[in-house]
């Protein structure tokens, strides 16, 4: 671990516990079209005055495991670089299957990072100037032609939209030590009148082309359920510290706060509540109310 790091060990020791904790009890997996997978995130956002790169792991409760600071948008990949190395020191090889990005992470270095240590990527993008985008859409504008391609068509009603995917595997991306299946995405949504277009490149094959359009959809996780819902919570946009180090204590910190405050979410105390729409807002009101009884009782 690096010195500067030091300071927030127990912090981080604190923070696998409950991770550990939560695995055993089956809370870190994501049904993918009916597959289970452990799965998790890695993107970068604005926190106070700082930016840092954030590992979050999905499942019934979406953790948020760890944060490597860096001093913008220009240094995101060689700081998730060097989160993705702490976090496989710390969790070891394979702790996840796949590791959901969006476009900036088709990285060759990152890629190959976490496919040697046992995981599998799945990238989110929408850039067509891709060799490998280019040669896969010159495939799938005659896919009738070509045995291998997959292709699937539906209505989405969770997200009331009809969808078209094509996929096929073996193709190549420049410097990376994998085959790459890619699937091509299209979505019009009826309520919206919204059309989407977008592609997922996965480095397993196994997966189907619907499978592979749902993990593109799950992605965004970590900025719906992760950065804005942490920030709903615990204004972690505000700056509380201009030292970087006691940033990432503070965080790390938050982190595990909003871990078991999750976690807690789950334990069925809704069950309670049938008949008020419940959110983590209430949660949230209804602790800070029970800890003022409790402190009022004490006193």
């Amino acid at each position: 671990m690096q010195p500067q790091r030091a300071g927030s060990l127990v912090l981080l020791i604190t923070e696998k516990l409950v991770y550990v904790r939560a695995s055993q009890l089956g809370k870190c997996k994501i049904d993918l079209c009916g597959r289970k997978l452990k799965a998790a995130c890695v993107d970068g956002s604005q926190f106070g005055g700082f930016y840092g790169c954030v590992l979050q792991v999905l499942g019934e409760a979406n953790l948020l495991l760890d944060i490597e600071s860096t001093t913008g948008k220009g240094k995101e990949l060689p700081t998730t670089r060097t989160l993705l190395q702490r976090a496989f020191q710390e969790y070891g090889s394979g702790f996840v299957d796949l590791f959901l990005l969006d476009g900036l992470y088709k990285d060759k270095k990152t890629i190959n990072l976490i496919l040697s240590k046992g995981s599998h990527v799945l990238i989110k993008t929408t850039e067509t100037r891709l060799n490998i985008i280019k040669d896969a859409d010159g495939l799938f504008t005659h896919w009738e032609k070509f045995s291998g391609v997959e292709y699937e068509k539906g209505l989405d009603i969770g997200r009331l939209c009809e969808y078209q995917v094509w996929s096929c595997g073996s193709f190549q991306l420049w410097g990376v030590k994998s085959n790459i299946k890619v699937a091509h995405v299209t979505e019009d949504y009826i309520k919206e009148e919204k059309h989407e277009d977008f592609w997922v490149l996965c480095s397993d094959e196994s997966l189907s082309g619907l499978q592979m359009r749902e993990g593109g959809h799950i992605r965004w996780t970590i900025e719906n359920n992760g950065f804005k819902a942490l920030d709903d919570q615990t204004n972690c946009d505000h700056v509380y510290t201009h030292n970087p180090h006691a940033f990432l204590a503070l965080m790390l910190m938050i982190f595990i706060g909003w871990d078991l405050f999750l976690l807690f979410d789950l334990e069925g105390i809704r069950k309670r509540y049938e008949y008020v729409k419940w959110t983590l807002d209430f949660l949230s009101e209804l602790l800070k109310t029970d800890f003022c009884i409790q402190y009022q009782a004490l006193s």
